[in-house]
């Protein structure tokens, strides 16, 4: 009996001692939590613990766990997601948590990133989002930027989120985004079915002349259930001339547009039902990225059988190069049917670029389709011109056709085009007399490859083969040209940093190649007064990319290798006579070596009148950093 009671004594002293050590340690760690610095150590001790394939930086840090704090910088990833935070400061009441609660006073951030590279996957019904205790977040966000194909920049981004009574509560004071500025709310249920209420409204400013403006107004609700693939939403968005505008801005001529659609988010095909209507709507007021346009028409989404048909008509009366922030085309009509897992394109006609467009084509599963597999299609030009797709083109109008599918994880693709009947006056064709240009070839993992490459005119001909890498402007492959009086071969690899080729070209009727070549569009006036007879051959080596060029003195020289023999030419210029004219024979040419450090030599016999003159010289020199 004394033993027991001894060794209850030691036991109620040990949990004694214990709750006294833990009650030190709390009350320790309480004071260590409200010191400067905890806030950086408790990160820094984290950073080891994060499950795998997270990473997770931080600088600048100051303050306290307690107390609040500042983070200079934030970065965390996560298997293809990165998410960068700078100018983190918050504060909060650490006591709530006695009362199940999770309360910030204060969270702003200067500037977050969002760099999303996950591989795509199918959309999936979310799952219960059920939160252990209340929380309220009042935020504020400066800048937030989305980047990937379309960059999303979103500033002055304020408000709080709550979550109580299984509820999760966004009231949103500020968003603003291209030439608009918004607020809203939503409301979420966090158990099934998961009950979404949004709403959102805001004005926008679309200039419609250099120091006019119009006043919109935009709302829009979200309306259903989120949980279980057999969720609905109902959406609604209007845009509509503001209170603040006057006269023919407040009429039915200023910017609205109205959408409804029946969704079923989880659904290989999301949109059921839906309708839109729209007058003078800008795009680039609304998106950032997007064109100007002053688009009036209207679309439909509706069932047919167990498909979908998509219905549209639109027009454009700002119609304009895409390098100018326009949108070249001024009206567009087409029907689209989805029905046994294939998209097909029944019509799209289109009016664009001073011409016509039609296309056809099909997409099959558009639930797994990718852009290199599962669709082909036919796209049909009649009188398009280049120029008013982009303003650095020829203004060219041109017909044509492209065929193009997918095929074993590419773009499989045949391009043909001929001039359109009735070119402008001062069209560059008219001199070239283009009968046609064919090209054939694959897109695949950055590379254009034209198997094969043909362009004729009333008087020449190229043909060939040519490999293009588009991310690094580079090139290869082999060219022929056969012109009057010339033929010239072109082979090799063309880079910035690294290129070996060979250019030849044998000119037999020096007189027939220079009347061609005046007829060329860009080519100076002096050739076509300029009179040769007599022939040629030309042959040049090169080693080394094109970026010494531009940049001198960065990485070593090109070196060349180059000749010319002309066995015997007459050149008479526009302002001498014929008895004036140079007669030269046996002449060469030769330069060698890198372009830091040529060699030249040349000899050559000429005449004129009753003068003879032989001369034989050699030289040496090059282009350095300056020039």
């Amino acid at each position: 009996m004394q033993l027991l009671r001894r060794f209850a004594f030691v036991l109620v002293w040990l949990l004694e001692l214990l709750l006294v050590a833990s009650g030190a340690l709390l009350l320790a760690a309480w004071f260590w939590s409200g010191t400067d610095g905890s806030l950086a150590t408790a990160l820094r001790q984290a950073q080891p613990y994060l499950p795998a394939g997270q990473s997770l930086q931080v600088q600048q840090v100051s303050g306290s766990i307690r107390g609040g704090g500042r983070i200079g910088m934030l970065h965390w990833q996560s298997d293809g997601l990165d998410v960068q935070l700078r100018e983190l400061r918050f504060a909060w009441q650490p006591l709530d948590l006695l009362q199940r609660r999770l309360r910030f006073t204060t969270l702003s951030i200067a500037d977050v990133q969002v760099d999303d590279q996950r591989p795509a996957s199918a959309p999936q019904p979310p799952p219960e989002v059920v939160l252990p205790l209340q929380l309220e977040l009042p935020f504020s966000v400066a800048r937030l930027r989305l980047l990937g194909t379309t960059p999303v920049e979103v500033t002055d981004l304020d408000g709080t989120y709550r979550y109580a009574d299984d509820r999760h509560q966004l009231q949103l004071d500020s968003l603003a985004v291209a030439q608009g500025r918004y607020a809203g709310r939503l409301s979420l249920q966090a158990r099934a079915p998961m009950t979404l209420d949004l709403l959102l409204q805001g004005t926008v400013s679309a200039p419609i002349a250099e120091d006019r403006s119009v006043a919109l107004e935009a709302s829009a609700t979200l309306r259903g259930t989120l949980a279980g693939t057999d969720a609905r939403l109902d959406l609604l968005a209007q845009l509509r001339p503001g209170p603040g505008n006057a006269g023919a801005l407040a009429q039915a001529s200023a910017m609205r547009a109205t959408v409804s659609a029946h969704i079923s988010p989880w659904a290989t095909q999301p949109v059921v039902r839906a309708q839109s209507s729209f007058n003078h709507l800008d795009l680039a007021a609304l998106w950032p990225s997007a064109p100007r346009t002053l688009l009036t028409g209207n679309a439909w989404v509706r069932p047919v059988g167990q498909g979908w048909l998509v219905d549209f008509n639109l027009f454009n009366r700002a119609a304009g190069p895409w390098d100018k922030g326009q949108l070249p085309l001024d009206s567009a009509k087409g029907l689209v049917e989805l029905a046994a897992d294939q998209w097909s394109v029944q019509s799209l006609n289109a009016e664009m670029a001073g011409g016509r467009i039609r296309l056809q084509g099909k997409l099959a599963d558009p639930a797994q389709v990718r852009a290199d597999d599962g669709w082909q299609g036919l796209l049909q030009l009649q009188g398009i011109n280049p120029a008013l797709l982009h303003s650095r083109l020829e203004a060219v109008p041109l017909d044509g056709t492209l065929k193009a599918r997918a095929q074993d994880k590419a773009v499989v693709f045949d391009l043909a085009l001929q001039p359109a009947a009735g070119q402008p006056r001062a069209s560059a064709l008219r001199g070239v007399r283009l009968r046609d240009a064919t090209a054939s070839g694959r897109w695949a993992d950055g590379w254009v490859r034209l198997d094969q490459l043909q362009l004729r005119t009333a008087q020449a001909s190229i043909d060939g083969k040519v490999d293009v890498q588009l991310s690094r402007q580079s090139a290869s492959g082999q060219l022929q040209l056969v012109a009057p009086g010339l033929r010239a071969r072109l082979s090799g690899q063309f880079g910035a940093s690294a290129g070996d080729g060979e250019l030849t070209a044998s000119v037999t009727d020096a007189a027939a190649t220079r009347r061609w070549l005046a007829r060329l569009p860009l080519v100076p006036a002096i050739v076509d007064d300029i009179d040769l007879q007599g022939s040629a051959d030309i042959a040049l080596r090169w080693n080394g990319g094109w970026d010494a060029l531009q940049n001198p003195g960065r990485g070593p020289a090109p070196a060349i290798d180059a000749s010319v023999d002309v066995p015997r030419m007459t050149v008479r210029l526009p302002d001498q006579a014929t008895d004036q004219a140079v007669r030269l024979t046996d002449a060469e040419l030769r330069v060698s070596g890198r372009l830091d450090a040529l060699e030249l030599s040349a000899r050559a016999g000429a005449a004129r009148a009753h003068q003879r003159l032989r001369l034989e010289t050699a030289a040496g020199g090059g282009r350095d950093a300056r020039g």
